[in-house]
């Protein structure tokens, strides 16, 4: 079975210094961070996303990278991707990041599949807080709200931070982020099919719920086989958790 990696962070441990993971690039980049906030964000969830890279390969058989000899970098549109120093090449990986009140989701697909099966991965994070009617009204749309609203008050932010996170992971699998309208995106998490998913593809772990997406086909990049997606969620320790596929 094709599984999604993933990893909730910080890992088991703390994030050590950044000298002792981080490539000479990579401390060049850091270097230039004004804000304490941001530069923590990022350190986080670079060393969630490279631990994740290192388990990844450790499982498939090769030997465990140091840490230093790999690369989080950004494409133009910010999509990250992994890049291995030693080699000089890409990883053939699809990888996605996301922070949220101190906690970081790394999730990586390897993109050497099948071709029919091949995939792109987005994640996203959200603490669980209380949403407001009108965040609720201008960034949900119509099925969504109807979903939040069909649930018992204590169970509401939940769905309505995983909605929004699930959008949002989307987007990240099509490299637009919130470039675009989210209206464009409609997202409900009520368990479902998976509409076109490969049979084979799911998280690593058990405790994950299946969401459906279906996007306007405005926002849609060539590459994108079709516009209904698929995707996983859970909540856990006051976060929601999102993983989007989307074929490719």
């Amino acid at each position: 079975m094709f599984v999604i990696e993933w990893l909730f962070g910080p890992p088991a441990g703390g994030v050590p210094h950044p000298d002792t993971w981080l490539s000479d690039a990579e401390l060049e980049r850091l270097a230039r961070f004004r804000f304490e906030k941001r530069r923590s964000e990022w350190i986080l969830g670079r060393f969630t996303a490279k631990t994740v890279v290192a388990a990844a390969l450790e499982r498939r058989g090769e030997p465990r990278p140091n840490l230093r000899s790999i690369e989080i970098v950004p494409e133009p549109s910010g999509a990250p991707y992994v890049w291995d120093v030693v080699s000089g090449r890409r990883l053939p990986v699809s990888i996605s990041i996301s922070q949220s009140a101190g906690r970081a989701l790394a999730a990586l697909l390897f993109t050497g599949l099948p071709e029919s099966e091949r995939c792109t991965v987005g994640a996203d994070l959200e603490k669980v807080e209380p949403r407001s009617d009108g965040f609720i009204r201008d960034f949900l749309t119509e099925p969504g709200r109807a979903e939040v609203a069909s649930l018992e008050t204590p169970a509401r932010p939940t769905r309505a931070n995983g909605i929004w996170s699930a959008k949002e992971a989307v987007l990240k699998t099509l490299k637009l982020g919130l470039t675009v309208d989210t209206w464009n995106v409609e997202c409900l998490l009520a368990p479902g099919p998976l509409p076109e998913a490969p049979p084979i593809l799911s998280p690593e772990g058990s405790g994950w719920n299946r969401f459906s997406v279906r996007c306007a086909a405005e926002i849609l990049p060539p590459w994108a086989l079709s516009p209904v997606f698929f995707g996983f969620w859970r909540e856990e320790g006051g976060y929601v958790l999102t993983l989007a596929v989307v074929r490719t």
